[in-house]
């Protein structure tokens, strides 16, 4: 029997053989910040009246950032609840689910699943087998069967020209569709491997030979001969390749070197590879003063100097004048991805020239 959640349902259902790769013994080194930050706004959204400055349950301080972020994200969820289980199975398989919000509009009948992500890394609702867990079991724990579904991303601080919230939906005849695709998939999986966004974290990505054959294809992809002749679609075509090429062999160098890291700290000897400590930026001790300074130094040499914007906003300083002492300069031209379709929806375009 297949037992697994909704958030490792994604890469299960884009690569069945994933269940068959034995991780290795590796230590959690991950910076757990981004972590604790989002588990913060996630107690913050479900205790609304705590103040900028308030610990949350697990000793993260309430910002003033989060606060506006939690406010934007209360103010787009339907009627509904969090932290909704969404858990659902069969006779071969079990997926346990806990929904960031699960929400009910009666008048037009819609279904929302909302998952808010507080991390810099782009998450995108549609095709999210995630989100279309959390809408199969809340269905079928509930009996409800909606005329419409809607599944949202709330993601404010990672930059997105969409913006911060995005939906895809759908009707309910699709949303069975899903479901049929998880019931059979879990109770007859295949075992193949197959690369793509959902490798991102994978604990066996430095054992997997489909991403390591991947990050050689990777490889192969940058040395073509580039012609400067090639057409607006071309280029758009050439881009994607490349920037999927690039995701493809950092993410498996990044597993590689923890890989190897832990075998060098364990006593093995990899060739051509050994541990080294650099120092960082030369700082002042903790026990530092300007008073110290000056009494060695015999001269006042500590400057006076604006305190970081991000502090004005911590501090509760009111919007306004930020504003009105801060600017952000212009930067350079960049290019960046967009989902044209998505677009043309947000904007309300018509294609069809009527």
């Amino acid at each position: 029997m297949i037992v697994t959640d909704a958030t490792r349902l994604h890469r299960l259902m884009n690569c069945n053989g994933s269940r068959l790769l034995t991780p290795p013994d590796l230590p959690d080194n991950q910076d757990e910040t981004i972590r604790d930050e989002g588990n913060a706004f996630h107690w913050l959204a479900q205790n609304p009246s705590a103040t900028v400055g308030t610990a949350a349950y697990n000793g993260v301080f309430v910002t003033a950032a989060m606060m506006d972020h939690v406010e934007q994200y209360r103010a787009g969820l339907l009627p509904g609840d969090m932290e909704i289980d969404t858990s659902h199975g069969g006779e071969a398989y079990q997926v346990n689910g806990r929904a960031d919000h699960v929400g009910y509009d009666p008048d037009s009948a819609t279904l929302e699943i909302t998952d808010a992500k507080y991390g810099y890394r782009i998450v995108e609702p549609q095709d999210n087998w995630t989100l279309v867990s959390h809408a199969v079991g809340h269905c079928i724990q509930t009996g409800l069967a909606p005329r419409q579904v809607k599944l949202t991303i709330f993601q404010p601080r990672a930059y997105h020209p969409l913006g911060s919230l995005r939906t895809w939906s759908f009707g309910y005849d699709s949303l069975l569709g899903f479901h049929a695709m998880i019931r059979d998939t879990l109770t007859n999986p295949s075992d193949l491997l197959e690369t793509g966004e959902h490798c991102h974290k994978c604990p066996a990505m430095s054992v997997c030979p489909a991403y390591r054959a991947a990050s050689m294809n990777a490889i192969d992809a940058t040395a073509h001969a580039f012609n400067d002749t090639l057409s607006a679609a071309q280029l758009a075509d050439e881009l994607n390749l490349l920037e999927l090429a690039e995701s493809t062999i950092v993410a498996r160098r990044k597993a590689v070197e923890e890989l190897t890291l832990h075998k060098v700290k364990g006593g093995e000897i990899v060739p051509g590879r050994m541990i080294d400590r650099p120092l960082g930026q030369t700082r002042y001790r903790k026990n530092a003063t300007p008073d110290m300074l000056v009494a060695l130094v015999g001269r006042d040499l500590a400057e006076r100097k604006l305190p970081a914007v991000s502090k004005l906003r911590d501090a509760g300083v009111a919007q306004i004048i930020i504003e009105a002492m801060t600017e952000r300069a212009e930067g350079a031209p960049r290019l960046v991805k967009v989902d044209t379709d998505a677009l043309v929806r947000k904007l309300g375009v018509n294609t069809n020239g009527n």
